[in-house]
């Protein structure tokens, strides 16, 4: 859908998502900010960066800006990935933290979500997509908006809630601490319940960072940007090389295989299928056609030219109107006299052909279908310039619905598993 709007070409494609992880990358840097301007103050900056560019992305008019917008959206929620884990964390006690590896599942509930609605409100049929494109009303829109419901759910949520406890112990605020230890201590127990917080059974404290040298906005600028640059800098001090090292090889591994495998099956399953496809096409050769062409066999029906491959055959005053011609090669043909009109292609190509006094009204054939092909006083006219791109009519959408969910139960079973054998 969002291919056919933005005539984006199959060497275009792949840069949507490296885009995408290029922002979690840029976010997840920016993380140690949570360090010193605080926890929830990042999360809820990750959070309106993210629905901001997002909905700015669902309007976008042109390729270029929707790859920016999908690249702050993505910084934005890169931030929120890491801040989120350890702003939970903060709220739990020390042997209670390993459970927050069932954080992951909701990851994958995310992607159920998206892949329900992107299931009921995408188009199913080439007809669709060519319909939604002409009249404007792609759903891609209708289901990136929606997909933001669970972001604009949490940063409502976070409005309400207040900054992680430990960290305002960290920068010296012990009264707000304890009155936040207070009320969890409430909301725990009963309303009517007082907890005594003593100092002694407070989290040992931990140096607060230095006062800005400068009031000045460039002045706090640069020592934030000399304190993120040191809290980068201490990953790789002795004591924490090893375990930053182990921590980035095996999410690196982790990252690699399961991102890897989401994008090489699918286009393993595409080849497939393609091959299985192919061998189903019907070779015409050697044969005359004249007036309006209708072929009906059990692939095609009145309106779908698909799956053929006519060798040395002639056109002689024949008509290929208001079609879908869909994976059909001509080798060697001749075309006399031949109207095209109202002709909607994909993978369609002319080779070694002979073209003379043709007709191409609103077709989306562009040069390139042409292949050492002799054109002799033909007539090309269209309402609208064709997408020089060869948009893909044969739709996998129940299967690819299906890998996605086969993939995102991946988390569940490695969830479960680890919890019954551990």
């Amino acid at each position: 859908s969002i291919q056919a709007e933005m005539c984006i070409t199959d060497e275009e494609k792949p840069w949507i998502t490296v885009v995408g992880m290029l922002g979690l990358f840029i976010g997840a840097i920016l993380c140690p900010l949570a360090d010193h301007v605080g926890r929830r103050p990042v999360l809820l900056f990750g959070l309106i960066l993210h629905l901001i560019f997002t909905v700015i992305t669902a309007a976008t008019p042109s390729f270029n800006v929707f790859m920016f917008t999908r690249l702050m959206a993505s910084i934005g929620l890169g931030v929120c990935y890491p801040v989120a884990c350890i702003y939970f964390a903060e709220f739990l006690p020390q042997n209670a933290r390993a459970k927050l590896s069932f954080l992951l599942l909701f990851w994958a509930l995310g992607g159920f979500y998206v892949v329900l609605f992107a299931g009921a409100l995408l188009p199913t049929s080439a007809e669709e997509v060519i319909y939604e494109v002409k009249e404007h009303q792609n759903a891609w829109h209708r289901v990136l908006l929606l997909s933001l419901l669970p972001a604009l759910f949490a940063f409502v949520s976070l409005c309400c809630c207040s900054e992680s406890v430990r960290y305002m112990l960290h920068t010296g605020k012990d009264v707000n601490a304890i009155m936040m230890y207070q009320q969890m201590y409430k909301w725990n127990a009963s309303r009517s319940a007082q907890y005594q917080l003593t100092e002694l059974e407070l989290p040992s404290k931990v140096n607060s960072a230095k006062p800005p040298p400068s009031k000045t906005i460039c002045g706090r600028i640069v020592h934030f940007f000399t304190q993120f640059c040191d809290s980068i800098h201490q990953l790789f001090h002795k004591e924490h090389l090893v375990s930053a090292l182990i921590l980035c090889v095996v999410w690196g591994s982790l990252g690699f295989s399961y991102y890897g495998m989401s994008q090489f099956v699918p286009d393993q399953l595409q080849a497939i299928d393609n091959i299985a496809y192919d061998s189903q096409a019907v070779h015409r050769m050697d044969e005359e056609y004249f007036g309006k062409i209708n072929l009906q066999d059990n692939m095609n029906n009145q309106d779908t030219l698909q799956n053929y491959v006519f060798s040395n055959v002639t056109f002689i005053s024949s008509t290929f109107g208001h079609l879908r011609i869909s994976h059909v090669l001509f080798q060697n043909c001749t075309f006399i006299s031949v109207d095209f009109s109202n002709v909607i292609s994909s993978h369609t190509y002319f080779e070694n052909s002979f073209i003379k006094d043709c007709r191409f009204i609103d077709t989306d054939f562009t040069p390139d279908r042409f292949i050492n092909c002799v054109m002799v006083n033909n007539t090309m006219e269209a309402l609208f310039p064709p997408c020089k791109i060869d948009l893909e009519t044969k739709l996998r959408q129940a299967d690819l619905i299906t890998e996605n969910i086969v993939r995102l139960l991946s988390p569940f079973v490695a969830f479960f598993s680890s919890t019954v054998c551990f």
